[in-house]
């Protein structure tokens, strides 16, 4: 009887093993709702959970507009993206304005990420570009307002312009070592922005590249960098202080406009223009410090720097151009060099409190500028201040005084001596003498 019992129990497993042999497929596969062609050897299909799998080999199509992508119809459905291996380059346009895709799984074998291809997917937060990747094109993910990490392969990788324009939640960037530029417009917008490692192979800064980044407080310019464009950190209102190394040889225009909490600036002896706008509006602005090398100082260059109260210019300097000062009404002491041979005309137009100037050369050399009539000039000045007991020196530099002809204070009669106040034509000190009785 237990004999048989166990025959029959083997005999029914049997049949379940079968039967579940024979049960379809679908019954455990998610259901693919499109399918197609995305390039010669890539094919494309779409499930029912909403996961776009591309698979096959070697390129994907480039797409002009969104409109002609095959997935276009259920683009809102679409919230993960997996490239299988085997795909080198995902197509230009590919995965734009998904707004839903939160999730990107990309493959070992991916060379170039394509022009525009994840722009405007605004839920995705993390992406890793595998090592192989050598190429990501122009605002590949530009507008990802949700993207707040992004993990880079090291080596000689090419990002190109607009790539991360808008990621309004991105804080944080370690560049790759062995990336050689930034290009223009790279984290233009990147609001929440509050740190960036520039790697030691970095020698160019593009234009504009790290525009409007609010939240930026500051940055470590490597050794390696020679060129700082136009406009690269302009409306950067969280900046607080910038250091340029001496390997700096170009620094553009509006280079810092706009940077209304920069308070101290450290220009290296390498730069020698400032270019026009590079601090205009810079309301903080309360410390310059201007390296040997610096010869050229373009217009609008300090423009409405309010908190601005003094600067010494290097002995190199032979041009100050324009409204290079215009407006800073805080800017009491000016240090000019012997080696200025050029004063534009408007330079410290509207610098109301400028009481001092310390110019290094001699009247011979020509300091003739209309806005400096008002301001007390110190001939052949070394600007530095010096102590002086007996009162023949200038107490703002070591420039003998140079008294007026004085004026009657205090008239002599014949029973007592009278007073006559002598004014320093160079630094207005005053000093009373004795006139004899009449």
């Amino acid at each position: 009887m237990m004999k048989r019992s166990a025959v029959f129990l083997a005999f029914l497993i049997c049949v379940c093993v079968v039967g579940l042999c024979f049960l379809p497929s679908q019954a455990h596969a998610v259901n693919v709702v499109a399918s197609g062609t995305c390039g010669i050897d890539a094919v494309w299909s779409i499930t029912e959970d909403g996961v776009l799998t591309i698979s096959g080999q070697g390129k994907m199509r480039d797409y002009p507009v969104t409109d002609v992508i095959p997935w276009a119809d259920y683009r809102d459905m679409i919230h993960a993206v997996v490239v299988e291996e085997g795909i080198i380059q995902i197509g230009a346009r590919a995965f734009s304005h998904c707004s839903s895709l939160a999730t990107v799984t990309l493959p070992d074998s991916l060379r170039e990420v394509g022009r525009s291809s994840f722009e405007g997917c605004s839920s995705i937060t993390s992406i890793v570009i595998p090592e192989c990747v050598d190429f990501i094109h122009s605002s590949a993910f530009a507008g990802c307002s949700g993207l707040m990490s992004i993990s880079f392969p090291a080596g000689n990788i090419y990002i190109a312009d607009h790539c991360f324009d808008g990621c309004t939640g991105l804080t944080s960037v370690v560049l790759p070592d062995g990336l050689t530029f930034l290009s223009p417009y790279l984290f233009r917008g990147c609001t929440a922005l509050t740190t960036v490692i520039l790697p030691d192979s970095v020698t160019r800064i593009e234009d504009n590249a790290f525009m409007e980044c609010s939240s930026l407080m500051e940055i470590q310019i490597p050794a390696s960098v020679s060129t700082i464009r136009h406009s690269v950190f302009q409306d950067c209102t969280g900046l607080t202080s910038i250091f340029i190394p001496d390997s700096v040889t170009f620094l553009g225009n509006s280079v810092f406009q706009g940077c209304v909490k920069l308070e101290t600036v450290t220009i290296g002896r390498g730069v020698p223009t400032l270019g026009a706008g590079s601090f205009r509006d810079c309301s903080s602005l309360r410390e310059v410090v201007l390296s040997e090398g610096l010869q050229w100082v373009d217009t609008r260059v300090f423009y409405n720097c309010k908190s601005l109260t003094s600067v010494t210019f290097p002995d190199t300097v032979n041009n100050l151009e324009g409204t290079a000062f215009y407006s800073c009404p805080a800017l009491t002491t000016v240090v000019l060099p012997a080696s200025l041979t050029s004063l534009g005309d408007s330079v410290f137009t509207r610098c109301d409190a400028l009481w001092h100037v310390l110019y290094k050369g001699n009247q011979a050399q020509g300091m003739n500028n209309d806005t400096l009539k008002s301001a007390i000039m110190h001939m052949e000045c070394t600007g530095v201040e010096v102590t002086d007991p007996a009162g023949k020196f200038c107490a703002i530099c070591n420039c003998v005084h140079s008294w007026d002809e004085g004026t009657v204070t205090t008239p002599a009669t014949c029973l007592a001596e009278g007073v006559i106040t002598h004014t320093c034509t160079l630094c207005g000190i005053t000093e009373q003498r004795v006139l004899e009785r009449s």
